[in-house]
């Protein structure tokens, strides 16, 4: 592909953002207050409204024909029909494949797609079993509670899923992440170790952290229970993964393994068996819907033309902010409690996939890629960060995201959540002069800010399984698209390898081995440091 900042279309858009009146949103309003009914768009029980950004026709137009320069539409096609994507580790990108593998004709191959299906028949039955209390420990109480332990993809997915669906559940899942011994011993002190079933979720089941917590689960387990470890492992113990001979070597029997494949990366392996917490907490049916809302999703994508394309309108929304505009920050802002967890989940999805210096030809990039991602609930976040977002002079676009119909939420509280979403969109776009008290109404210039500050909102009619499977996926397929643009693979992670690679080296040493000279000198002083401590 030709290099993409060469185009035509770039040209054009370079010259439209450097034009003066590039960034006022205010004035795209005034010329036209109808606006917002042309720039949105309804998918579903998803509501875009993407009216609040510097974008008029010319704009879009220029954004779209770049989405069609870039090949978008045959990348889609690539995505959705198993083409090896993922180019620097030589394999496709098949998690679309795990929503309803049954429904979509080719992709995966028939004996994968099979294997896919026993897979989550596997699934299915362990689930029915843990949830009608058959499963039962090394004291025959059965297991009604879970420590799952994780980390980056592994935890983040199924953390988000489950604290947004499983409302009051009666099953009691603690999500173990950090290799800080707090999170673990607190998910210890609160179960029932004999009614605990344990998860360990590790793709390539060699991450340290997670291994790490796993043997000081079993360890302890072990130790309060009474019973060996080989017990634990075979009565409380299952594990996700895409290596299970790691797995069986750790002492998990492959009955208690279920499987997910290469193809999947992390970070997209939610549909996978790593939603196997999703399940045990809400119900296998409720899981396959939460599927299905997502499998919606890849319909829409696949089929809609860009004009009319969600995930495509919102990646181009931000290309012009990042690219052209140069804002490179970008918050998530969910005003629902259901959802706290999104920002977390998409700061890793939008940053691990397209943090990228290089392009699929191994040249080095000089424009910016995966914008800086933060967020935090609302209405919290109002009383901490919403200031930078106002007045800062680093312009942060925004993802407001709102649900309209909640059955669990009284309306006084949900009108109070909506009414400030709508409010700080609006705010962050008019902005506001305020005029001082004495005689010569000057502008108070410390309560004044300028206004045009871009936003989108997303409203979800009503959030149940099905809608937030369709989000998530909105979210993947906006990373997709514009990482085809950038012509960078959104499907490794290489930043991530160095550092556990560094990481292996230096634990050895701090553990009382020899120092090594391939260490920077500022490392050496600390270890030496740490050691002078301890001893």
């Amino acid at each position: 592909m030709s290099k993409i900042t060469t185009s035509t279309q770039w040209k054009q858009l370079e010259e439209k953002a450097a034009r003066e009146d590039s960034s006022k949103i205010k004035e795209l309003f005034s010329r036209d207050p109808n606006r917002a009914e042309k720039f949105s768009i309804e998918n579903g029980k998803l509501f875009l409204d993407y009216s609040k950004n510097p974008i008029d026709a010319e704009t879009f137009q220029y954004l779209v024909s770049l989405a069609k320069t870039s090949h978008l539409e045959e990348q889609k096609l690539a995505l959705f029909s198993g083409k090896k994507l993922n180019v620097t580790e030589d394999r496709p990108a098949l998690h679309t494949a795990l929503r309803h593998p049954d429904q979509l004709g080719s992709l995966p191959t028939p004996p994968l797609r099979e294997e896919m299906l026993r897979e989550r028949q596997k699934m299915s039955t362990f689930v029915e079993k843990f949830r009608d209390g058959l499963l039962l420990g090394v004291t025959k109480k059965s297991l009604t509670s879970v420590i799952h332990i994780g980390i980056g993809g592994s935890d983040l997915g199924p953390s988000l899923v489950t604290n947004a669906l499983a409302g009051k559940q009666k099953i009691k899942i603690s999500f173990v992440s950090n290799v800080d011994v707090t999170e673990l011993n607190k998910a210890l002190m609160t179960h029932d170790l004999e009614s605990t079933l344990i998860i360990i979720a590790s793709k390539t089941f060699s991450t340290s952290e997670t291994l790490i917590n796993a043997r000081a689960v079993i360890r302890e387990m072990s130790s309060k229970l009474g019973k060996s470890e080989k017990d634990i492992l075979n009565d409380h113990v299952v594990a996700t993964t895409a290596n299970i001979g790691r797995a069986h070597d750790l002492g998990i029997s492959e009955s208690k393994i279920f499987a997910f494949w290469e193809s999947i990366g992390g970070r997209y392996s939610i549909w996978s068996s790593v939603g196997l917490p999703i399940a045990l907490a809400i119900g296998f049916d409720r899981f396959c819907n939460f599927l299905a809302g997502a499998h919606q999703m890849d319909k829409h994508f696949i089929e809609a033309p860009a004009e009319v394309n969600m995930p495509t309108i919102l990646a181009l929304v931000g290309i012009w902010n990042i690219n052209f505009l140069r804002r490179v920050t970008h918050a998530v802002l969910p005003y629902s409690d259901k959802l706290k967890l999104l920002p977390d989940y998409l700061q890793q999805l939008e940053m691990e996939s397209n943090g990228k210096q290089i392009n699929k030809a191994g040249q080095r990039l000089d424009f910016p890629t995966a914008p800086v991602i933060f967020g935090g609930r609302g209405t919290n976040f109002q009383h901490s960060f919403a200031q930078h977002l106002h007045q800062s002079p680093v312009i942060t676009p925004c993802d407001f995201i709102a649900i309209a119909k909640d059955q669990q939420t009284p309306n006084e509280h949900q009108d109070c959540l909506l009414s400030n979403c709508f409010a700080q969109s609006e705010a962050l776009l008019l902005g506001s002069d305020c005029e001082s008290s004495d005689a010569t109404k000057s502008v108070d210039a410390h309560k004044s800010f300028d206004g045009d500050r871009p936003s989108n909102t997303i409203l979800i009619d009503e959030f149940d399984e099905k809608t937030l499977g369709a989000l998530i996926a909105l979210y993947e397929h906006k990373v997709f698209c514009q990482s085809v643009i950038w012509n960078i693979n959104p499907f490794d992670q290489w930043g991530v390898e160095l550092g556990k690679n560094i990481e292996g080296a230096i634990r050895p040493i701090l553990a009382g081995g020899p120092g090594s000279a391939t260490q920077n000198g500022s490392t050496r002083l600390l270890i030496e440091r740490v050691k002078k401590l301890r001893s």
